[in-house]
């Protein structure tokens, strides 16, 4: 298994924040290597912001780098949300694609974020003809013929790739702001419709892209108008197992306390969504509690409150954007009644005819399209009916923003309607608990990690020169011995000091204790694994071990917990 270099910085932060995405990632890497055969379709990953589509497809380009698929190249860009004129936006371009190619053909990742200039890249690419030619062109365009500068840049991923007869995967981040921000003119007075340069482009085979956009409506019609050049998908929530990983990995990360039920139940609260999971827990709420359900629902009602919370600041932001093109407390109404029909289609006569609106049929029809283009609303199943976006978070934002102002409904209702929805969750948690399994284990080591714990105190007869000074990467991991034979370890952790011992655990969460066939299993598997680093193997049996067990793990250099060892020796936190 190729060791992932984090070449690319990722906005996510801590590269161990990224939780899931298995079956994205899958297929996107899949997707990727299709190209070298000439397969591969360019996409559009569509989702709302912070949905996480940015370090999906950042960990892509991570991956892809790290593979080092002579190849198969892979390119990132994130249109900038400022004014360019075409000529200054295809520079940066131009500039950020040679930086990112020369980064990956030399193994220079310190080139993938250092955007060169023109000389400096002169400098790189002396020994290089067919590099040192393309960059004089360019350089003649922007001093006699400026118009095909963005021509230039555009078309190099696809110049390169054809040229090398390799493949290049262009991932172009917040494509629709190509239609906001760039200008044809220096003055940035005249708008220039972007996107639709890439009507031939979007078809090579050679050099495919993945454009990404926060706004669905937007990017869609954007797409709409490209006649199928692209297939889209929608990034979705995280998977319920995803879901619990992502808590119990955040709160041991950030060393904040969770219980099998509270964990549970952020999850439910946040509805799988991985901004909101990471908001709940590494909120900035004082005197914050994760223990209860009642202190959650405190997080995040600190957490929807503007002025207050992240969660409340991102999407008023949003909601400000999309409601200057419908600013007027119509479009407010109209996106307040869907949200409260969550994912109930409801027909434009409906809409009419219950806010009583004084205003066309066809005004109504326009200030719907316009929601919908801006995200506020979603489209149903024809152009006649519409919904709620589906995601209560958004609602109860909007709602108490918003519904005061609408409906002359006081705050505190507000905030009690919020209250018990919240609570109504509850009966959901049940079922969810169950499925933790390894992930709560993963918890207590970054938890005893991150108080300082020392081995004997969390383990018992902890193996010579194992420590727990941070780990790495904790993850299940399946060690291939052939092509047909493999084991699949619990949990795999790479220790962030080089010279550290890696560790992989056996996690048995069993009612009773575990049988001594499991513990012979676990050191036959042991024993048979080649590994690059120096590792020490555990053993956590949930509810113990017999004595004639414990000897048998000592005797194989195998460290062993139980439940109440691991929790009871990690230091209270402030």
């Amino acid at each position: 298994m190729t060791a992932l270099t984090i070449a690319l910085a990722e906005e996510i932060g801590n590269p161990d924040l990224f939780i899931g995405r298995k079956q994205e990632l899958d297929f996107y890497l899949k997707w990727a290597h299709g190209s070298k055969d000439l397969l591969s379709k360019s996409q559009a990953l569509l989702s709302r912001r912070k949905k996480g589509k940015t370090a999906l497809v950042q960990r892509l380009f991570n991956i892809l780098y790290s593979q080092a698929d002579p190849k198969l190249i892979p390119f990132f860009f994130r249109v900038p949300e400022r004014p360019l004129s075409t000529v200054g936006f295809g520079l940066e371009f131009y500039r950020t694609f040679l930086s990112q190619y020369l980064g990956f053909t030399r193994r220079e990742p310190k080139l993938i974020n250092d955007l060169l200039g023109m000389s400096e890249l002169k400098e790189w690419v002396k020994d290089d003809p067919y590099l040192s030619r393309d960059i004089l062109r360019m350089e003649e365009a922007m001093a006699t013929a400026p118009e095909s500068v963005w021509s230039h840049a555009q078309a190099a991923p696809h110049r390169f790739a054809t040229f090398h007869d390799i493949r290049i995967v262009q991932i172009i981040d917040e494509f629709q702001y190509m239609n906001r921000f760039i200008y044809n003119d220096s003055a940035l007075t005249s708008q220039v419709d972007l996107c639709h340069s890439y009507m031939g482009l979007a078809e090579s085979k050679y050099a495919p892209l993945i454009v990404t956009g926060s706004y669905i409506g937007w990017l869609t019609t954007i797409l709409n108008h490209m006649t199928a050049r692209f297939r889209d998908r929608e990034l979705l929530s995280l998977s319920d197992e995803e879901a619990l990983e992502a808590v119990y990995n955040y709160a041991g990360i950030s060393g904040r306390p969770v219980t099998e039920t509270t964990a549970a139940y952020i999850a439910k609260v946040a509805y799988n969504d991985p901004f909101y999971l990471s908001q709940i827990v590494l909120t900035d709420q004082p005197d914050l509690d994760l223990t209860t359900e009642a202190g959650v629902r405190t997080a995040l009602q600190f957490e929807t409150t503007y002025g207050q919370g992240f969660v409340a600041k991102i999407w008023m932001e949003y909601i400000a954007e999309g409601l200057k093109r419908v600013n007027d407390t119509n479009g407010k109404k109209i996106v307040l009644y869907l949200a409260k029909h969550g994912q109930e289609e409801c027909s434009r006569e409906q809409i009419h005819k219950d806010l009583k609106l004084k205003i066309s049929d066809d005004q109504l029809a326009e200030r719907l399209f316009k929601l919908q283009k801006a995200d506020l609303i979603a489209k149903g199943s024809s152009a006649f009916r519409f919904k709620g976006l589906g995601d209560p978070i958004f609602a109860a934002v909007f709602r108490k923003h918003y519904a005061e102002e609408i409906e002359r409904v006081p705050m505190h209702s507000v905030a009690e309607a919020f209250e018990q929805e919240m609570q109504s969750l509850k009966g959901e948690v049940a079922q969810l608990k169950g499925q933790a399994g390894e992930y709560r284990v993963m918890y207590f080591l970054l938890l005893a990690t991150a108080r300082g714990a020392k081995p004997d105190q969390v383990i018992f007869h902890p193996v010579d020169g194992f420590t727990l000074n941070g780990f790495t990467n904790m993850k299940k991991k399946t060690f291939y011995r052939n092509n047909t034979n493999s084991d699949e370890m619990d949990i795999h952790a790479s220790s962030k000091d080089p010279n550290g011992m890696d560790l992989i655990v056996e996690v048995k969460n069993w009612k009773g204790r575990v049988s001594n066939k499991v513990v012979e299993t676990f050191i036959e598997q042991k024993n048979r694994l080649v590994l690059e680093r120096n590792t020490a193997f555990l053993f956590y049996s949930e509810n113990g071990f017999t004595e004639n067990q414990e000897q048998l793990l000592r005797a194989n250099h195998i460290m062993y917990t139980t439940f109440e060892k691991l929790t009871g020796g990690i230091p209270s936190g402030s």
